[in-house]
C-alpha cells in the first residue's frame, strides 16, 4: 500500500486531534509542550506511553490505514499462535481489506464480540468492525460507530501485543510506531520535534 500524505494533520496540534479520546494525564501533560502532531508522538515514545501514542496515531490516520497498520503489527510481532477464534478474526480482517464490505464488516465485529474482545486479534477485528455500518442489528435503525471507535480498537490492539513481555514493550512499542509512521508521507520540514 502508498503512503498517505498526512502533512496537515501532523502540524495540527495534538489537542484538535486527540480530543474525542481519553488520554492518559501524563499524555495530557505532554500535550502543552508539543508543537505539533508529529512531535507530540515523538514525547509520548520518549516516555514510553505507546498505548497514548498507539491512540494517537491511530486517531491520525485514516480508519482503512490504521487497520492495516494494526494487522501488520498482528503479523510482526504477535508471538502466540492464535486460536481458530482468533484466527477467524484476522481471516476477516484480511478478507475485509481486500474489498471492504458491510457483510464482511458485520462478520469481523460478530467474530470480535465471540472473543469477547480478549486479544489483540478480537482487538484488530473491533478496529474493522467500528470503522462504518452500523452498531445496531441488521434492519434496525442504523446506529452509526463514533468515528474514535476504530482508533481505541486499534489501540487495545497494540497495547495488548506490546505488553505481552514487558522485557521488549519499549522497544516493541516504538517497532509498532515506527511502522504506523512509515505508512505516512510527511516532508522533512514538518517532523519538527519540539
Amino acid at each position: 500500500m502508498s503512503t498517505v500524505d498526512l502533512t496537515k494533520e501532523s502540524n495540527r496540534k495534538p489537542v484538535e486531534v486527540v480530543s474525542d479520546v481519553a488520554l492518559s494525564d501524563d499524555a495530557v501533560a505532554l500535550m502543552q509542550e508539543s508543537k505539533n502532531t508529529l512531535a507530540y508522538l515523538q514525547k509520548l515514545c520518549d516516555e514510553e506511553l505507546f498505548s497514548d501514542a498507539f491512540l494517537t496515531l491511530a486517531r491520525v490516520l485514516p480508519k482503512q490505514y490504521a487497520i492495516i497498520w494494526a494487522s501488520r503489527c498482528v503479523a510482526e510481532h504477535c508471538d502466540d499462535a492464535p486460536t481458530p477464534e482468533d484466527q477467524r478474526c484476522v481471516d476477516l480482517v484480511r478478507q475485509w481489506l481486500a474489498g471492504p464490505d458491510e457483510k464482511l464488516r458485520r462478520a469481523t465485529m460478530e467474530a470480535a464480540d465471540a472473543r469477547d474482545y480478549e486479544g489483540p486479534w478480537a482487538w484488530l477485528a473491533a478496529a474493522v468492525g467500528f470503522s462504518g455500518g452500523s452498531l445496531a442489528p441488521e434492519n434496525q435503525a442504523e446506529i452509526p460507530p463514533p468515528g474514535h471507535l476504530t482508533a481505541v480498537a486499534v489501540s487495545a490492539c497494540l497495547t495488548g501485543i506490546a505488553v505481552a513481555n514487558p522485557e521488549t514493550t519499549a522497544d516493541v512499542g516504538r517497532q509498532m510506531i515506527d511502522g504506523g509512521l512509515a505508512m505516512v508521507a510527511i516532508p522533512s520540514g514538518s517532523q519538527e520535534a519540539n
